[in-house]
């Protein structure tokens, strides 16, 4: 029960993490940070759980509490970083 509380915070705080020190990077604000870092916390989460196969583990210190979460806030983190940055690409090359 208190994994996936445990993967929104992990989630959460790897995204904060990631926005304060890729300061360049100024595609989105807080919330989107915050939302981004939920997705990939819950996305890591349960492929953690599919991959590693456990279903009833909700100790503080399982690989899966712990790794997984941060491995899918990274992941959706720069595909989100990805995209804005095409977007803005695509953009500057229509306006021209």
């Amino acid at each position: 029960m208190y994994a996936i509380f445990i993967w929104i915070t992990l989630g959460i705080i790897y995204s904060l993490i990631s926005k304060l020190t890729d300061l360049k990077n100024k595609n989105y604000g807080l919330t989107s940070t915050v939302a981004i870092g939920i997705v990939g916390g819950v996305i890591g989460g349960y492929i953690g759980r599919f991959i590693l196969k456990t279903i009833h583990h909700d100790s503080l210190l399982d690989i899966n509490n712990i790794i997984m979460p941060v491995i899918g806030a990274i992941l959706v983190v720069y595909y989100f970083n990805y995209l804005a940055k095409e977007a803005r690409t695509s953009y500057s090359k229509a306006k021209h």
